[in-house]
């Protein structure tokens, strides 16, 4: 909250402001989206970049270690060294 603030000071001074929201988990950071792009329009951000989740094996079994399945949105096949993003989905906010 304190970097949306300090954002929205700089956005009311003439500043371009970007947000940047990265990683995007689907069913963790998702779930603050609407709260968090609602609070950045209020105080004048007028530009956000979203970026999904990139993951590698590594990452991927982390993850899955920990409870978060992204089976069906990433093909294990896919895995490798590289990062590979994950498909997020559609929606609309607000």
């Amino acid at each position: 909250m304190d970097r949306l603030m300090f954002a929205g000071r700089l956005a009311r001074a003439g500043v371009n402001v970007s947000l940047f929201i990265r990683p995007i988990i689907p069913g963790i950071t998702d779930r603050d989206a609407r709260e968090i792009l609602s609070t950045a329009r209020e105080l004048g951000i007028k530009s956000v970049v979203l970026g999904t989740l990139r993951v590698t094996a590594s990452i991927y079994k982390r993850l899955r270690s920990i409870g978060i399945d992204l089976s069906d949105r990433l093909p294990s096949s896919r895995l490798s060294r590289e990062q590979v993003p994950i498909r997020l989905g559609t929606s609309r906010i607000g």
